[in-house]
Parts: C-alpha cells; structure tokens; sequence
C-alpha cells in the first residue's frame, strides 16, 4: 500500500513492475483512492502482461562433411537465435550413444 499527498499542481509518478514466473497472460485491475477533503473517489486502472517462453532456433539444422581424409579436421558454423524477448542460456552437448551415430542436443532454460 502506497499513501501519501499531494500540494497544489505537484504530480508523483508510480512505477509498476510485473516478474512472470510463467508463461501466462495476467489481466487484473488497480483500485486507487483519491481523498478530496471529506470525500473520496476511486480510479481503476487495468493492467495487463504476457509472460513469454524464450525461442530459440537454429538457423541449419543438417551438417554435410563430405569425405574427409583422417587426422584432417573440417568445421562448419550455424546461429543460435532467441527471437523472444526473454533471455535463456543453453547448452549444447554429445549424445551418449553406441558410438555409431555422433549427435549432439541443444537445451536452454
């Protein structure tokens, strides 16, 4: 809760701040009481928020080495993109596999 006052012709700005803790659309309503004197009038303010998922893509999900001598090395670059507005960290790491198939996997949170 928030009191206080005001002289004449003076203003106070108020900041409202909203966390998402998940991705879920919050609709909701301010009530602010204003004293006159003896009287008191009420203003609704709505507010609103989206809390948003990050996205990350990969800009090229299939890498052709071609034929390679051994002991020689090739490499090939690629983009990770977030396009949401929400920051992430990722990780990219080998598969365990039977050494057959080396594949890796991209997870963020």
């Amino acid at each position: 809760m928030l009191v206080g006052s005001l002289g004449p012709k003076q203003k106070k700005e108020i900041k409202v701040t909203y966390e998402s803790e998940s991705a879920k659309v919050l609709i909701t309503t301010m009530l602010i009481k204003l004293a006159e004197g003896s009287a008191e009038h009420t203003s609704v303010l709505k507010l609103s928020a989206i809390g948003k998922y990050p996205f990350i893509t990969i800009e090229n999900t299939n890498f052709d080495f071609n034929s390679l001598l051994v002991g020689k090395t090739s490499s090939k670059d690629f983009t990770i993109t977030n396009s949401s507005e929400v920051p992430t960290t990722f990780k990219i790491e080998k598969l365990s596999d039977d050494g057959k198939d080396p594949s890796f996997s991209l997870s963020h949170t």
